[in-house]
């Protein structure tokens, strides 16, 4: 066989292996190591053995070459298959048998109703860019782009936004988070669609209260309404609101503290739940009187500045649930002074002052509730728990938490006479915890006792 034969690469490799095994050493007596010059003739014989190993060395790299060549071409066609075989395993997936109303679901499920409208980060938007079968799902799904959260962490662009609010199709369930540090156009193109608003967060600059609440449009399916400012408003509004919020049920307010609530043009008996940031104790008690509907309000921060006090008690015959969470004594004080609530049914009491006992006491003895639920997270010093509890108000109470007061043997009394205690929270320490025994004994009705 001639080395020169247009033979394959790889038979040209393996029939030299078999013919040729090793390499045949010529004159190997000049190769073993030791120190011998060549005569003339082998010198000659030397040169041509050169010659005739360099044309087969540039034999054996056109062989490479080609198999190199083929190599790549190899990996190409095979990625290709691969290719191939994924496409098909995709028509065979089971992701193409999903229904769509149940695709559409489950992209609902991977919203995040707080990020911001950026198509990079928003859940909607990515998802309508995988694949056409998957943008088609959620472009026709109006439910995927009602959460709208914009702010200065993302600036949103109008088209955008426009985008967003024409994909949902006028479906009266926008969940709007609108929290720019300056007014935004951005306000203006929202409240173009403000009947279909079903909640909404904003926090707005003077302007901002200013072009919302002179919006001449209705907001007939807003159901909760967060409103939180930084400036003083202003002393009226020129719009009457009193029939644009027909179902308006929660109301969350942070205002400054220069601003009263009365200035704001709500339906005030039709709220159900209140929340009321730094406000003053006149405000609060100007609001209970308001509401007419069955309530729960809840203030945090509560402050009361300047010499205003309230000069007569206000009586809520609605309000069924109330917390006051870290607000200042005399607003504790006056609230719980001159608060009457005959239908309440839960209180909590969040502070890191001491709790209030004797102004709790009349509170609850004027109020002649029938108390299930009590939460007093505030210190109760030794020997308060136990006029508290003495009270005929107390004793239909249900669900009892104070994680700061520690009982004694006293105290153990003035709980066994509360029979439908079925849940109570005290602080943990050696004492509360040796008289466990004590108190699981004296209350038969108790199904949780804990300890924090």
């Amino acid at each position: 066989m001639s080395f020169c034969d247009p033979i394959c690469p790889l038979r040209f490799a393996s029939e030299s292996l078999k013919q040729h095994g090793h390499l045949a050493r010529l004159h190997p007596e000049l190769l073993s190591g030791a120190f011998y010059t060549p005569s003339d003739s082998q010198a000659t014989e030397i040169q041509q053995e050169i010659r005739r190993i360099e044309d087969e060395l540039s034999i054996v790299d056109s062989h490479v070459a080609r198999l190199t060549a083929a190599r790549d071409q190899l990996i190409i066609y095979r990625a290709r298959l691969e290719i191939s075989a994924e496409s098909y395993r995709g028509v065979l997936s089971s992701l193409r048998r999903i229904p769509n109303e149940l695709l559409a679901e489950i992209f609902e499920l991977c919203i995040d109703p707080d990020s911001p409208l950026d198509p990079k980060r928003h859940a909607s938007w990515i998802m309508s860019q995988v694949c056409s079968h998957w943008r088609a799902v959620a472009i026709n799904s109006p439910s995927l782009w009602r959460h709208i959260h914009h702010s200065d962490e993302f600036h949103t662009h109008h088209s955008l936004l426009s985008t967003q609010l024409k994909r949902a199709q006028r479906i009266p369930r926008l969940s709007i988070r609108f929290f720019p540090n300056y007014t935004d156009d951005a306000l203006d193109l929202l409240l173009q669609a403000s009947a279909q608003w079903e909640q909404a967060a904003l926090g707005l600059t003077n302007d901002g209260f200013v072009r919302f609440f002179n919006h001449t449009g209705t907001f007939t399916a807003l159901k909760r309404l967060s409103l939180r400012s930084w400036d003083k408003l202003p002393a009226t509004f020129t719009v009457d609101w009193s029939h644009s919020l027909p179902r308006l049920e929660e109301l969350s307010l942070d205002l400054c503290y220069d601003t009263l609530p009365h200035q704001l043009p709500i339906p005030w008996a039709q709220l159900r739940v209140l929340c009321l940031s730094n406000g003053h104790s006149l405000d609060l008690l100007w609001l209970v009187s308001q509401l007419s509907a069955v309530t729960t309000i809840s203030v945090f921060g509560g402050g009361n500045y300047g010499n205003e006090r309230s000069t007569s008690r206000t009586v809520s015959r609605s309000m069924i649930s109330l917390n006051l969470n870290d607000c200042g004594e005399g607003f504790v004080e006056e609230v719980l002074g001159f608060l009457v609530a005959p239908a309440l049914q839960t209180m909590a009491l969040i502070s890191s002052r001491p709790a209030p006992r004797d102004r709790l006491i009349t509170f609850l003895r004027q109020s002649r509730c029938d108390l299930k639920r009590l939460h007093v997270d505030a210190v109760i010093t030794s020997g308060c728990l136990e006029p508290m509890l003495q009270w005929p108000c107390t004793r239909s109470i249900t669900h009892l938490r104070l994680p700061k007061a520690s009982v004694n043997p006293r105290d153990i009394v003035a709980l066994a006479s509360h029979s439908q205690l079925r849940s109570l929270v005290l602080a943990r320490n050696t004492q509360n915890l040796q008289l466990r025994e004590s108190l699981l004994e004296s209350l038969p009705n108790l199904t949780e006792l804990i300890f924090r």
